[in-house]
């Protein structure tokens, strides 16, 4: 518990030291209303570190093109303008107004090579960004089904660990009613407990994935927002 409340400290930035709230007995989960395959597609065109990278490539593109710019002639255009009317030794004159528009052409004839390293070391650069758009583009694709199946798998877990729990609770109140009788030891009845907790725990456990998984669904998606925290939150009651 001590190294739990660590972790969880370290996650939001403060000590937490308040008891934690626990998952309700019997929250009303649901399938989301969407296909895999549109949260496949939501998170591929959603998913802020996917745009990140597709943000790098068209920045490595942009210095290809810089740099192969390098090649080109430049032509540039420099307009000037003055008006004065002081004249030799600060004499005053009649105000005059000069314009003056010239051209810079600039052509390159050889430079060591750099323009073309430029253009290989750019190239390079955006070989290595399109190879990091597609790693994460895969694993984007691959966490945002595992957590939609966790989410379908987690619904008929959640389901199965109900009954396995009211079956739990029924054996435990027929042994320790056994036991007033005589018929039940206390062995008997602490493992009835124990299958209770047991079954209990598994439930929660079964739950508790469930909404990570929906938390890790939407975050992949790109679709995280504060109404499904809320949400989450309100799927939580006060510690017993």
């Amino acid at each position: 518990m001590a190294i739990s409340r660590e972790a969880i400290s370290e996650l939001v930035g403060r000590d937490v030291q308040e008891p934690l709230k626990r998952i309700s007995d019997n929250p009303a989960f649901s399938l989301p209303a969407q296909a895999e395959a549109y949260w496949v597609q939501t998170a591929l065109e959603s998913n802020p570190a996917l745009k990140a990278r597709e943000h790098s490539v068209n920045a490595a593109e942009a210095a290809i093109r810089e740099a192969k710019a390098g090649h080109l002639p430049r032509l540039g255009l420099n307009l000037t303008a003055q008006r004065s009317d002081i004249g030799y030794e600060g004499t005053l004159t009649p105000r005059s107004d000069n314009f003056v528009a010239s051209l810079d052409l600039q052509v390159p004839l050889y430079s060591g090579g750099s323009t073309s390293a430029r253009v290989v070391a750019s190239e390079g650069d955006k070989e290595a960004a399109q190879q990091d758009l597609e790693a994460l583009r895969r694993q984007v694709v691959k966490e945002t089904r595992s957590a939609y199946i966790g989410i379908t798998a987690g619904l008929s877990r959640i389901k199965a660990t109900r009954r396995a729990l009211e079956s739990a609770e029924k054996s435990r109140i027929a042994t320790e009613a056994a036991f007033q009788y005589g018929v039940k030891t206390a062995t008997d009845v602490l493992d009835s407990i124990k299958n209770d907790f047991s079954a209990r725990r598994d439930l929660y456990q079964s739950q508790y994935k469930f909404v990570a998984s929906l938390l890790v669904l939407h975050r992949w998606s790109g679709r995280l927002s504060d109404n499904d925290i809320r949400q989450a939150n309100d799927w939580l009651v006060e510690p017993l």
